[in-house]
């Protein structure tokens, strides 16, 4: 289950695709501002966010632009009226992930999202993420984001991995069963094995 915000002004289309995303059991808030979705995105950020262009005040791509400048990992998916081809290349060229012109099908919604938060890019950004909450002693947060991980990518040795960091200073014999499943999935992850062998040989650095 993904952590998503959708951000639009229009009541009609923050319920349908929320409803659409509910459907596919993930957890959905909405708001109708920018402001407001910067609030919470600043407390909590989501997993994936879809965001209108034409927002009041702050607008659309205003907001992206923050996103990027404070290097959240998140994916934008923007959901918008607008067709110009300026504004388009303008959000891409400040790293949204997709664009889905209004108005548009429950499968669009569906697909953007497969493709935007599933992808190996969005996970070595996460990983990324939770590495530095661990190097910065925020465990709960790095807990948080590694639970979402094993939910949304149960196949990849990566969230083992993530977890193994986790455990290391607290439960090594628990951080190793995750290593070894890490490997069991990849047997060539290097940061897995390079992190056994530290355990095994009693490093505590």
């Amino acid at each position: 289950m993904a952590k998503i915000y959708v951000i639009d002004d229009e009541s009609s289309i923050r319920r349908l695709i929320k409803m659409i995303m509910e459907e596919q059991k993930h957890e959905v808030t909405t708001f109708a501002t920018a402001e407001e979705g910067l609030k919470v995105i600043e407390k909590e950020p989501p997993d994936l966010l879809f965001t209108d262009l034409g927002l009041p005040e702050m607008n659309g791509l205003e907001l992206i632009k923050i996103v990027e400048e404070r290097l959240y990992s998140f994916p934008i998916v923007v959901v918008s009226e607008i067709t110009i081809a300026e504004a388009i290349i303008e959000a891409f060229k400040h790293g949204i992930c997709d664009f889905i012109t209004k108005p548009f099908t429950p499968t669009e919604i569906i697909e953007s999202f497969e493709k935007c938060y599933m992808s190996t890019d969005t996970l070595l950004k996460k990983k990324k993420e939770v590495i530095s909450f661990v190097e910065a002693g925020k465990n709960l947060q790095a807990s948080k984001l590694v639970s979402r991980l094993f939910a949304n990518f149960p196949n990849s040795p990566v969230p083992h991995y993530l977890f193994a960091l986790l455990a290391f200073s607290w439960n090594k014999e628990l951080a190793k069963r995750h290593l070894k499943a890490a490997l069991a999935l990849d047997p060539d992850y290097k940061e897995a094995r390079e992190l056994l062998i530290k355990i095994d040989s009693g490093d505590e650095n």
